[in-house]
């Protein structure tokens, strides 16, 4: 990226240039608009040139002017685009500017398998994943940010529409074996990811740490229990799994694989001797227990009850 003086975001905290990528050896070039919260983005580009370009990773990006605006910027990016296309042979925009990408647009983009291939590329550049660490842990501090984050979430799940739409696209998604499989394969990947577990632990213990946190969860969570349709589901799930013979067979299997298995057991006792060593969990198991002794006290008394009432004397001869 060339070195311009880069001036303060916008109110938003964005930035808006317009930029020049090419080719250095042939000279080709696409200009275009791009709005962003991180001048290390590694961003080259969109358009279908780049995004199909078989030596992707010698492009070059240069910034040509930044503008306080998003509409400023397009506006630009037109009066350089529209020119070039008609005068210029190395030009390799396929439209004019000022206009940014349409859905149906980046849809045919994404189906392209070049398009597929350079992400797979750039996934596997950790300079650019870095880049992106680092502009994700600028947004999870920006307070303006997840504002909208938070506002736009809740609009979207408050919207019947998209829940049933999301919950189309979840189905069919679940229905396809291949992608049931790719799914079981990386949550087994992450279970043997060291790295990932102390993560989920620093992430578990700083939840359990939030109060406000743990309210909002159990807040969720009796929400969720005094759902009749909740409810409903998971009775169904639950009868569905015991009514699948294929489904108990697997289990039945997978079951005994783990018995044989000195690893799982391992890894049982270890889990064991860490929730041991929790004296909040202890604490909930006890609260549990003393739960389980009223509620068979409960039923023993409903019991007794139940036989001395068929044992009265007025009982109707039938």
């Amino acid at each position: 990226m060339t070195k311009l003086a880069v001036p303060p975001p916008d109110e938003n905290g964005y930035w808006h240039y317009t930029y020049v990528t090419y080719h250095p050896d042939t000279g080709e070039w696409y200009g275009g608009k791009h709005t962003t919260k991180n001048l290390d983005d590694a961003y080259l580009g969109s358009g279908n040139w780049i995004v199909t370009h078989p030596s992707r990773n010698e492009l070059v990006m240069e910034v040509v002017e930044f503008f306080y605006s998003e509409e400023h910027a397009y506006a630009a990016e037109a009066a350089m685009v529209a020119a070039a296309i008609m005068d210029d042979a190395l030009c390799r925009n396929a439209m004019d500017g000022g206009r940014g990408m349409s859905a149906k647009r980046a849809a045919e983009l994404r189906a392209l398998p070049q398009w597929r291939e350079n992400i797979r590329k750039v996934y596997a550049d950790p300079a650019w994943l870095e880049s992106i660490r680092i502009a994700r842990s600028r947004q999870a501090s920006d307070p303006e940010w997840l504002r909208k984050v938070r506002e736009g979430v809740a609009k979207r799940d408050a919207d019947p529409t998209w829940r049933q739409k999301n919950l189309q696209a979840l189905a069919r998604l679940w229905a396809d074996p291949a992608y049931r499989a790719k799914v079981s394969e990386a949550a087994s990947k992450l279970g043997d990811n060291p790295e990932w577990k102390k993560k989920n632990r620093e992430v578990g213990a700083r939840n359990k740490a939030n109060p406000e946190w743990q309210k909002n969860l159990r807040a969720a969570l009796a929400k969720r229990d005094a759902d009749p349709e909740y409810q409903w589901k998971i009775r169904r799930a639950a009868a569905k799994r015991a009514a699948n013979p294929e489904l108990q067979r697997k289990l039945r299997e997978e079951w005994a694989e783990r018995k044989s298995d000195p690893e799982f057991w391992r890894k049982n006792r270890e889990g064991i001797a860490r929730r041991s060593a929790d004296p909040e969990w202890r604490a909930k198991c006890k609260e549990a227990a003393v739960r389980r002794e009223i509620n068979k006290s409960a039923e023993e008394w409903v019991s007794l009850f139940m036989w001395l009432y068929e044992q009265r004397a007025d009982k109707p001869v039938v």
